[in-house]
């Protein structure tokens, strides 16, 4: 933290203040823990244990602490504010009418989607698999709605009697880009077999509705759900294609203008959810800095991602999985490989065979950072994840680009769709058999992190490793 870098602290120090109030963590413990961690720091300092030119202690001290009140009272502001404003007829027997505003997901038994009920207040729905339901349908409502069960989620009906009243509703732009998003779901079921084209569609456009409970129970013993969830990859290969296509022919400031509004849609198309939309921010914050001239900071634009997401919805930060998984997996790449690369003296020049010493690293770095969050969500945690992302890592990427080539090209030529078809299809081949393989050699660690003093320790044994890295 240099004294030159305020965006790092102040960002920073909003979001622990959002994360503290929505844990449950009192005004006054925080304000105490706070003078606590800022006497260790100095005391740290004067020892010898942290060098003094890593960060100025009344820096932080001047902007720290205002940012930290700043999050606890727009924490509280925002929760009171929903309470208000999202008065639904919770534990009451209701009929009603609403407008589905979400693209349903569709799993074996249900299918789940968020509704805006006449009032504008928003349920989620939970219902049987019949009618289909999809974005834009006007439906009425018969069940008994239950209240949330906290803040981040909405009030639920579950399996309600459902009749569709009308289809069609909705805003036009987002029906057209879910229905072409179903669309290129529906091109890879006619070019690919029943597996790989479900794989293909989480790996490149997020969708898990067409995957059977078998797969993904293997992916999670596997430890590689996370390969469906849309990522830096998905927007690094739309802002390289938009590039190369657009560059040659319309000038540097037209192309930002189209990546940055085509990533917006791509973000709509596929749902939005936490992980490709600190990917959608990241990646116009680079392509700002690179319209502007300017040096792009990695960690800055972590946290101004980070910050941006949690004014949108502050609970996200302490309620959402998937929030919390994107940006400690990231961190981990950024901050701990470093750290995981000296210690293995990995020589960047001798990276081995298919690369496999930088994913070892990757993978390894992220694995460590997100490991407590894992356990303690689904309880379950593979060692084995670590080979078998490592063996997958190289060929995502590939992957993901012989994806959207297949999306778009198979809507042009069959012949060429079939071509495409031919090598994804051994690519998705490869990494189902890697995710089966490795679903069976499952190495479980038990409950090692379900004490919040381990996560703590844990925690902190990680951020001294890299403090002692930089200095």
């Amino acid at each position: 933290m240099e004294e030159k870098n305020p965006i790092l602290i102040l960002g920073l120090s909003f979001l622990v203040g959002v994360l503290l109030t929505s844990s449950g963590t009192k005004g006054y413990a925080i304000v105490v823990g706070y003078s606590v961690l800022i006497a260790l720091m100095s005391i740290s300092q004067k020892i010898g244990l942290i060098p003094k030119n890593l960060f100025s202690l009344r820096t932080i001290i001047i902007l720290s602490f205002p940012a930290i009140i700043l999050g606890i009272f727009y924490y509280s502001f925002y929760v009171n504010f929903q309470d208000i404003r999202n008065d639904a007829p919770v534990n009451k027997e209701i009929s009603l009418g609403g407008l589905i505003v979400s693209d349903p997901k569709i799993s074996n038994n249900y299918q789940l989607a968020t509704v805006e009920i006449d009032g504008g207040e928003k349920i989620t729905v939970i219902t049987e698999l019949s009618p289909i339901l999809s974005y834009g349908d006007r439906i009425t409502l018969s069940g008994k709605i239950t209240d949330r069960r906290n803040p981040n989620e909405l009030p639920a009906i579950v399996f309600p009697d459902v009749e569709i009243t009308s289809r069609g509703n909705g805003f036009f732009l987002k029906k057209f880009l879910i229905n072409f998003k179903n669309h290129l779901v529906e091109n890879f079921k006619l070019f690919l077999p029943p597996d790989p084209a479900a794989l293909m569609s989480g790996i490149t456009l997020g969708h898990r509705s067409n995957f059977t409970p078998e797969f993904k129970n293997m992916m999670a013993l596997s430890g590689t759900t996370h390969i469906v969830a849309l990522s830096g990859y998905n927007i690094a290969i739309l802002i390289i294609a938009i590039g190369a296509t657009l560059g040659n022919f319309i000038s540097r400031r037209k192309t930002f203008f189209v990546t940055a509004a085509i990533i917006i849609l791509f973000v709509t198309m596929t749902g939005g959810e936490a992980s490709i939309i600190r990917a959608a921010i990241m990646g116009l914050l680079f392509l700002l800095a690179k319209e502007l001239g300017r040096p792009h900071n990695t960690s800055n634009a972590i946290v101004i991602a980070a910050v941006i997401m949690t004014i949108v919805k502050p609970t996200l930060i302490f309620y959402d999985i998937g929030f919390q998984l994107s940006f400690l997996a990231l961190l981990g790449i950024i901050h701990l490989k470093p750290v995981i690369d000296k210690l293995l003296s990995l020589d960047r020049k001798a990276v081995g065979f298919l690369n496999w010493k930088e994913n070892a690293s990757t993978t390894l770095s992220a694995q460590l950072v997100v490991a407590p969050v894992i356990v303690n969500n689904f309880h379950q945690f593979s060692l084995s994840a670590i080979p078998a992302n490592i063996l997958i890592l190289e060929i995502i990427p590939f992957t993901m680009f012989m994806g959207f080539t297949l999306a778009f090209v198979g809507l042009l030529s069959q012949f060429a769709g079939i071509i495409i078809a031919k090598i994804s299809a051994i690519l998705l081949g490869y990494q189902t058999l890697i995710i089966k393989i490795f679903s069976h050699l499952a190495i479980p660690i038990g409950n090692l992190f379900e004490a919040g003093v381990v996560i703590l320790i844990y925690y902190f044994i990680l951020l001294g490793l890299v403090i002692k890295f930089h200095r």
